[in-house]
């Protein structure tokens, strides 16, 4: 069972490989201020399997000042303190997009 279905999966992909088509590169870039996408893919007719990655990244600041109690010299003090984070994420995504209409240069 699991061969044939194998099998199947296989005659499909190579049948639909082998239709005749206009296909062409694709690179699709979606900038942002804190995600920010890359893209790579094959446009086939109206599909566009594609690869691609996005970058989440982040930080913030804190500052917090004030008086506290000192227990080393027994008086209050005044205090600052400061705390940074920073990160990012990586993903990787693999998808396939469908154009339903397609006039000029303008994709929907």
């Amino acid at each position: 069972m699991k061969k044939t279905i194998s099998i199947l999966a296989l005659t499909t992909t190579l049948s639909l490989l082998c239709i005749e088509s206009k296909a062409q590169l694709t690179f699709s870039v979606n900038p942002g201020i804190q995600l920010n996408n890359a893209g790579f893919g094959y446009k086939i007719n109206k599909f566009v399997p594609f690869i691609g990655l996005q970058v989440l990244s982040g930080s913030a600041d804190f500052n917090e000042k004030g008086k506290r109690y000192d227990n080393n010299i027994g008086d209050i003090v005044s205090y600052e303190d400061k705390y940074k984070l920073s990160g990012t994420i990586y993903i990787p995504t693999l998808g396939v997009k469908f154009f339903f209409i397609e006039k000029n240069k303008l994709k929907a």
